[in-house]
């Protein structure tokens, strides 16, 4: 898999440069990837032997193909001008700095077992039983989770799962690259807006520093692999806006293409970065329409998008709209976003999401002024502030007075405080600027000034549809990453405008904050969770109110019996991956007895069940006509055998 990375990388920098080589090797890898495993899939060869012979003449043809490029002259080897200036070469601290925060939470993501909830719940379950399965095909299950999400982080994951003996180690890379490559992606983009180095620079720490996605990258979620195509759409969309003319020519075909499967990898990734892809695709067009492009060019690029927006989504869709009757679970997607369309309770979810980011231990008793703030909101809009159009279940809002650096609900006030500042500073210079634009002369919106009032609708977009919750924040993320890099602009804007010569002043203060941010988080939460041992490790979440001891217990009343074929009675949201973690030695069959989506599975008649979180008062449960009674309990946990 590596050799595959680096080797497209090296083909692809070729008089591009290290950064758009890295964006088409990205987008080529992943295609493969994501090709490999449908065809795989399909043949039901989703085994370790099938992918291990892919990646293995993967491997050797790229290799091959590069080793022969570079004694042709074709592809250089990448020296220090090739990385322009996100490189050592100028010794500076900010570089250096970032290097370490990335090696970092490299350590933590190899060092940190993961642990949260969702993880446990489907997003490693479904891998293990894709794994046993050799197909991603929908299976029967009692979480609809497992078959209804997007799948394209845990199609990465699923090859390291079996290409490193069905072991979980790592996983969190998947995530935590995603997260270093956010950072580096930020300063691409803040590049290409024009922006310093020192202040591009800026951004890639912010982004890393992010309390959300700095809890997430030890995760086997996917909203920072997600936050990753979001930023790469960006980062190639910007080429296109800022070009003076388009054309339908060969090297804009090619670039199309490439943001095309940006779109259609986001979409496998997370639906929901489509909203942010829509937003920069309107500015990009209107921009076009602006410059006076042939309209019959931009038609045909568009036409040369369609295919390969299209065609990754085919076998995924497919698989959805047999399960489900639709693209994906109503049941899913009807829990996210809001139940109503009326504006004063979109723009009461909206700013729920904001002031729920900015509760913080630095301002004591914020969070009590937060609830305030949206206890009077509810009154001003005659609302219920917790009606359950807006909010999960009705879910009460409120927050205790404490830092939050959890996996799933991370508050992010340092992020917030700078957009609101960012978005205050750029209306006062747009009205200071058009006011002496006669006399100056000079462009008032700027791509620079564009960037952040489209990427902040992109942001309301998102915080006004996705209903409150709890975790709101790492659904959002990839809208907040994204409006980083214009939060660098407007604070380099800023300093130049009012601190003139000062304006190292501003950056050692920001730079700081991501410091104090970075240090807080790891001191108070994710430095306790490191060098956990396995299987207990797994269960570290917060208000995880399952024992170790007694998963241990059971699986190995499981394996001291030798019973092979293991069913599974679970509730919607139960710890399943740790039964999978305990019983790999023996590699038994584990399927779930009493699903709640359409029996896809061939028959199957368990030796024992393995029941969580049911009611088992009747002594035992009838399945199909045979009686299963309780032989075995420990806690929460019980087992079943047929009578």
């Amino acid at each position: 898999m590596v050799i595959s990375f680096v080797c497209l990388w090296l083909l692809c920098s070729r008089g591009r440069g290290a950064l758009p080589g890295l964006t088409r090797a990205l987008i080529l890898w992943n295609l493969e990837l994501t090709a490999i495993t449908e065809l795989l899939s399909f043949a039901g060869a989703l085994h370790l032997p099938g992918v291990a012979l892919f990646w293995l003449v993967s491997d050797v043809w790229l290799l091959t193909l590069t080793v022969r490029s570079v004694r042709h002259g074709e592809v250089h080897l990448p020296d220090a001008h090739t990385w322009e200036e996100f490189s050592p070469r100028s010794h500076s601290a900010g570089f250096w700095v970032l290097a370490a925060v990335s090696a970092l939470m490299v350590f933590f993501a190899l060092f940190t077992v993961t642990y949260n909830w969702d993880s446990m719940t489907y997003h490693l379950p479904r891998i293990c039983q894709w794994a046993q399965n050799g197909t991603v095909d929908h299976y029967s299950t009692h979480c609809v989770r497992q078959i209804s999400s997007p799948v394209l982080a845990e199609y990465v994951m699923l090859h390291l799962y079996l290409l490193t003996g069905k072991s979980d180690v790592l996983i969190n890379l998947v995530q935590c690259l995603s997260a270093v490559l956010c950072g580096v992606y930020s300063w691409g983009i803040a590049r290409k807006l024009g922006v310093s180095t020192a202040f591009s620079r800026l951004a890639a720490m912010m982004t890393l520093c992010m309390p959300i996605l700095f809890a997430e990258a030890f995760t086997a979620e996917a909203d920072i692999y997600s936050s990753l195509w979001m930023m790469l759409f960006a980062w190639l969309l910007l080429d296109f806006v800022k070009a003076d003319t388009l054309r339908f020519a060969a090297a804009e075909r090619h670039q199309v293409l490439y943001l095309a499967a940006t779109v259609s990898l986001g979409y496998l990734a997370k639906p929901s970065v489509g909203i942010g892809m829509l937003v920069l695709a309107a500015w990009m067009g209107l921009t076009r329409l602006v410059k006076r492009d042939k309209l019959w060019d931009l038609v045909r690029l568009a036409l040369v998008a369609v295919p390969m927006v299209l065609l990754p989504m085919i076998p995924t869709s497919l698989r959805n709209l047999h399960s489900f009757h639709s693209l994906q679970s109503s049941s899913v997607s009807d829990e996210l976003m809001v139940g109503t369309l009326q504006p004063r309770f979109l723009l009461a979810n909206l700013l729920k999401h904001i002031f729920g980011n900015l509760q913080n231990g630095y301002i004591p008793g914020s969070a009590a002024i937060v609830n305030r703030i949206v206890a009077n909101l509810g009154w001003i809009l005659q609302l219920n502030i917790n009606d359950d159009a807006i909010s999960l279940s009705g879910a009460t809002f409120g927050n205790g007075d404490t830092f939050k650096f959890g996996n799933d609900d991370a508050a992010n006030p340092i992020f917030m405080l700078l957009l609101m500042a960012a978005a205050a500073w750029w209306l006062v210079r747009i009205v200071w600027l058009a006011a002496r634009r006669q006399k100056t002369g000079r462009p008032v919106f700027t791509m620079a000034r564009q960037y952040l009032p489209v990427c902040g609708i992109a942001f309301c977009a998102m915080g006004c549809t996705l209903r409150w919750q709890y975790w709101g924040a790492r659904l959002l993320m990839p809208f907040m990453v994204l409006c980083i890099p214009g939060i660098a602009a407007q604070a380099e804007d800023f300093a130049d405008a009012v601190l003139k010569k000062r304006k190292k002043l501003l950056l050692g203060l920001l730079w700081a904050m991501c410091m104090v941010d970075l240090c807080v988080m790891i001191g108070s939460f994710h430095g306790k969770k490191l060098f956990a041992e396995r299987p207990e490790g797994y269960f570290n979440a917060e208000h995880c109110y399952y024992s170790a001891q007694d998963y241990q217990a059971a699986c190995q009343v499981i394996l001291d019996n030798g019973w092979r074929n293991v069913g599974l009675y679970t509730a919607n949201d139960s710890y399943e991956y740790p039964i999978w973690a305990m019983l790999k030695s023996e590699d038994p069959v584990i399927r779930h007895v009493f699903p709640v989506t359409d029996p896809y599975d061939p028959p199957f008649t368990p030796e024992v069940i393995f029941s969580i979180d049911r009611d088992l008062s009747d002594g035992g449960m009838d399945r199909d006509g045979v009686w299963y009674s309780v032989v075995w309990q420990q806690g929460n946990v019980s087992l079943l055998r047929a009578e």
